[in-house]
């Protein structure tokens, strides 16, 4: 009996010893779901933050956030000068995104860096965005969708985009870390821009207002990616250049392309892809042969053809093959002349492949990759032609 009680006391000593100290309820924390980092034209720096809104007495009815904003001589001074007006203990540990506009993403990205992987406020897991264009702050002014807060729609993008098109990227902080200090990888990150709403372009079109669209509302829009030169940014991928990069790196999900063929269009469905690249070096002179192996399904035929005739499948192939090699050479070679900047990791296959001469030109390779000759290979099957056989155009053709 007595070991019964000596045991059911050890129990309880537990559960009572058992807990954190240090442990804050949420009412009391001030949870930042994104911000954006920002470096003024004064030279100082200023951060916005949005934090979820868990009152349930906010003066903005079904408002889900709020925004501070902040400036110090540095982020993380700024981030300490926002408790000035923020009465709750700022909380990172929930934080989506990290925005970066163009101003601050243009300087020593170094020094940012080493502050959120050093400091314990900050955390890798956050997306890296730059935001294009200037004025920054009005994304928390613009239209979300379906979403509540910024962060949560970017957050929410990174999972529809990659599952219906592969014209942007999403970084994480860790993995823009990780290239950073890769030496033959670039880093790349991914990009959100302002456009206008239909209502403001018909409304400066000089058409009619019917009043059921919002005024002055902007959309954001996430598409292509920015790319690094070391620690700043040299520049922007659009859509279609950005899936270029999702080739070359292997992140591509799924993609749709349409093509023209014989009197119409034809629309690929991309769902799987491979790419396999060998590197040559001679005297500090780099080339390589990159290989893209594709299936592909028809999904939309616009062509009086019939597409399941081997001849048929065989032109619609070399079509499609043409199509995706010109697109990613324009992608290649915009990032060899314009940036001077390998984010396609070309430099990775050389230190595999080439280990000791990589050593030798690993200093300089940027440069080498700027003249490097890249030759590319796109090779498709069809797997699947659709559920039917026949195009619907051609029922309405004469006999």
């Amino acid at each position: 009996m007595k070991k019964v009680f000596v045991i059911f006391y050890c129990i309880l000593f537990v559960f009572m010893c058992s807990g954190c100290m240090n442990k804050k309820e949420p009412k009391d924390l001030a949870i930042i779901n994104s911000l954006i980092y920002d470096k003024r034209e004064d030279g100082t720096y200023q951060v916005i933050i949005e934090f979820m809104n868990l009152s349930s007495s906010s003066s903005d009815e079904g408002k889900k956030y709020s925004t501070q904003t902040a400036q110090g001589k540095t982020f993380r001074e700024a981030l300490s000068n926002a408790s000035s007006t923020i009465e709750k203990a700022i909380y990172g540990g929930h934080t989506l995104v990290r925005f970066f506009s163009e101003s601050a993403a243009k300087e020593d990205m170094a020094a940012t860096l080493d502050f959120l992987l050093r400091d314990h406020l900050t955390d890798e897991t956050p997306l890296m965005v730059v935001i294009k264009g200037s004025n920054p702050n009005k994304i928390y002014k613009a239209s979300l969708g379906l979403s509540d807060s910024v962060g949560v729609y970017i957050d929410n993008m990174q999972i529809s985009q990659q599952r219906e098109t592969s014209k942007s990227v999403f970084i994480t902080t860790l993995e823009f870390a990780k290239d950073f200090f890769d030496d033959g990888k670039q880093p790349v990150a991914g990009i959100v821009e302002l456009i206008q709403s239909d209502s403001i372009k018909s409304e400066a079109n000089g058409s009619q207002d019917t009043g059921d669209s919002q005024e002055n509302e902007d959309i954001l829009k996430c598409e292509g990616l920015a790319a690094f030169n070391n620690d700043k940014l040299v520049g922007y991928f659009n859509g279609i250049e950005a899936r270029s990069y999702n080739f070359i790196t292997e992140n591509i999900q799924m993609a749709i392309i349409s093509i023209p063929f014989m009197d119409g269009f034809m629309v690929c469905e991309v769902t799987n892809a491979s790419t396999d690249i060998k590197s040559q070096i001679v005297d500090k002179q780099a080339s390589f042969d990159v290989k893209i192996k594709t299936q592909i399904r028809i999904i939309a035929d616009g062509t009086l053809v019939n597409i399941n005739e081997p001849k048929t499948m065989k032109e619609v192939q070399a079509t499609f093959n043409e199509s995706l090699l010109c697109e990613i050479v324009s992608a290649i070679k915009k990032a060899q002349t314009e940036f001077k900047s390998d984010i396609f990791g070309f430099g990775n296959s050389v230190h595999i492949q080439h280990p000791n001469q990589w050593k030798k030109i690993k200093e300089e390779w940027n440069e080498i990759f700027a003249n490097a000759t890249v030759c590319v290979t796109v090779e498709s099957s069809i797997y699947q032609t659709g559920e039917i056989k026949d195009s619907v155009l051609s029922e309405f053709t004469e006999d």
